[in-house]
């Protein structure tokens, strides 16, 4: 892990005046970002994300995984509705 010293106030020449910083969590984000574009491709290229899922897709929010509940309730209770 590389670790780097930065200054933090007061005088330059005391070290006590530093404090150490990990450059491991920029790398990590980096990689992050670059797994996720490539899962993401990677789904919608193959399709695998069922249609079912709200999360993780762009566009989509619990507001349309609601909307959609509300919608098959309706839809079900309407069908029984329609044998009487």
């Amino acid at each position: 892990m590389t670790k780097i010293c930065l200054h933090k106030k007061g005088d330059i020449s005391n070290m006590a005046n530093y404090r150490t910083s990990s450059l491991l969590p920029v790398f990590l984000k980096v990689f992050e970002e670059a797994m996720h574009c490539t899962l993401n491709q990677h789904f919608q290229t193959n399709n695998i994300p069922a249609t079912e899922q709200y999360g993780f897709k762009k566009g989509l929010s619990t507001e349309h995984a609601t909307f959609s509940l509300i919608d098959n309730i309706l839809m079900a209770w309407n069908k029984k509705n329609s044998y009487w």
